[in-house]
């Protein structure tokens, strides 16, 4: 016998059971209502050729009749996808048809059953009759147990896939990026080749997803880095600046040792790329209080709103080791650009950043006041237009600083296309979108459902792998009795059921080895 089988069989026998015990109970209940006298008594008058005549009928208390019937109703109803799964071997492998066909069928049975117990008579009453004779209040739990089933068990998304695709899976609606994150292109198993789970394994499943903790991010922090993440997203490929291209969020290689890049990798805010240099920005969207450790010049001290001062490594020296890093990267990739050729530039964005003179005057800082003049005329200091305005500054003061050094002017052509071709290539990170709103960003390395692997490498940039999880307690407790998936997979291609004990392989931004972290914990998986 198949493992489907057996799970099937061994899901059926309780609920059988169960089913049994409140038959007999109901059938019990019916018989014993016989003998009450007068006080369940129903009096029917009818007309026939012989004239009229009446017919007299005993029930049981409505209020219990109504009960059991509901508890015999749920019972039915939970047995109901192990059965049409025993029969057709999968849940959904022969389409939506036969499986409704075949409740429907099951279901008109089992009223017909019903009716007999009800009047306590054993032959087969009229059909048509029974059907609209039926008592209105188990009418309307049947329609809603009918309802609630064809929901949970065959899936609103058939009728809903279309629309779904058009709406929540176009994916650009979110500023960030644009148009450029998209679902991915990718393909998981089919549905048939995904295990069905035993009543306890469901159960258990359940209890996971329920047990995830959310995992939330600082509310100051999350808005300063979503403002200022927004916009170096939107400057991407941004053309507002003569001869320069702008590239926002690109991770560079490591390809030598730097005591201050442990990681794989370095982000770089902003890159802005022109005939003449490589500036290598540093964006610092910060307020409160800044200042230059006195004991430790490497050492920066920061204090926000109502905390304590933090230390932090200079921001200059890191951003330094950074426009080291990529000219490290260039020369591994055949690009012979000279250190004299790259600047580093730190944009402190904010107005209300008090710093002391020593960061200020360091020549790579570039704060608002430099361009208070603009600002002033301006009347709106958006953080875009701060930004752009800082680049120019920099641009200016390109050429006054290639004279005064003694340099030549632009480039060779071959070396400056051979560095828009090399930028062109490079990602940004990867983002991983996890429950309770905290994004995370880092490597993707894998994602592994129903021991099936997707590699980064199979995501182009942009795209995105979607999870939609049933999280709340009592309709995800609903979903694991009757058999439904807690949770699916979208891509651009199709709608999976999500492997409960799936897994992401991923290296945050920042530490020295990659994580595993449980698929119940990822809401969004997203390509840089």
């Amino acid at each position: 016998m198949s493992i489907i089988g057996e799970n099937v069989i061994m899901q059926l026998i309780p609920l059988l059971a169960i089913a049994l015990v409140i038959y007999l109970v109901v059938r019990r209940s019916s018989h014993k209502s016989k003998f009450v006298p007068n006080k369940n008594m129903i009096t029917t008058e009818f007309t026939d050729e012989h004239g009229p005549f009446q017919r007299e009928k005993t029930v049981a208390g409505r209020g219990s009749e109504k009960i059991m019937m509901l508890v015999f109703w749920i019972t039915v109803f939970l047995a109901m996808p192990a059965g049409i799964v025993f029969v057709l071997g999968s849940v959904k492998s022969s389409g939506p048809i036969i499986p409704v066909a075949t409740y429907l069928i099951i279901w008109w049975m089992c009223f017909l059953g019903w009716k007999q117990i009800k009047e306590g008579v054993s032959q087969t009453p009229d059909k048509v009759a029974f059907m609209f004779k039926m008592d209105p209040f188990v009418g309307a739990l049947v329609a809603l147990f009918m309802g609630v089933y064809i929901l949970l068990f065959f899936g609103a998304q058939r009728v809903l896939s279309k629309l779904w695709r058009a709406m929540a899976l176009s994916g650009g609606n979110t500023r960030v990026r644009g148009a450029r994150i998209r679902p991915a292109e990718i393909e998981w198993p089919l549905v048939s080749t995904i295990p069905f789970h035993d009543l306890r394994g469901r159960i258990r499943h359940w209890l996971t997803l329920i047990k995830t903790t959310p995992i939330h991010e600082d509310a100051i922090k999350k808005a300063g880095e979503e403002g200022e993440r927004k916009v170096l997203a939107l400057m991407d490929g941004h053309r507002g600046l003569r001869d320069a291209h702008l590239y926002a969020g690109r991770r560079i290689p490591r390809t030598k040792d730097h005591p201050l890049i442990p990681s794989r990798r370095s982000e770089i805010d902003l890159i802005i790329l022109t005939p003449k240099a490589i500036h290598v920005i540093e964006v610092k969207n910060w307020s409160g209080e800044l200042w230059q450790d006195k004991e430790d010049p490497h050492q920066w001290l920061r204090r926000r709103r109502n905390r304590d001062a933090q230390g932090i490594r200079s921001v200059v020296e890191v951003n330094q080791a950074k426009a080291w890093s990529l000219g490290n990267y260039l020369e591994s990739r055949g690009v012979a650009v000279g250190a004299e050729h790259i600047r580093s530039h730190i944009f402190f964005t904010n107005p209300n950043l008090k710093m002391d003179m020593d960061i200020k005057e360091m020549p790579d800082v570039v704060t608002v006041h430099h361009i208070s003049g603009f600002l002033a005329g301006l009347g709106t200091k958006t953080l875009d237009r701060i930004i752009l305005r800082m680049a120019k500054l920099v641009l200016d003061q390109e050429s006054a600083d290639m004279v005064q050094q003694g340099l030549a002017g632009a480039m060779p052509q071959s070396i400056y296309d051979q560095m828009l071709k090399e930028f062109d290539q490079l990602h940004t990170w990867d983002r991983l979108h996890l429950h309770g709103g905290a994004v995370e960003t880092g490597d993707l390395l894998w994602v592994k459902s129903h021991g099936h692997s997707i590699k980064s490498g199979d995501l182009q940039p942009g795209e995105q792998i979607r999870i939609q999880w049933q999280r709340g307690r009592i309709l995800s407790l609903l979903k694991a009795v009757t058999g439904k998936h807690l949770g699916h997979i979208i891509t651009a291609k199709q709608k999976v059921a999500v492997d409960m004990e799936g897994q992401v392989f991923f290296h945050f931004a920042g530490q020295p080895e990659p994580a595993i972290v449980p698929v119940t914990s990822v809401d969004i998986i997203e390509r840089g």
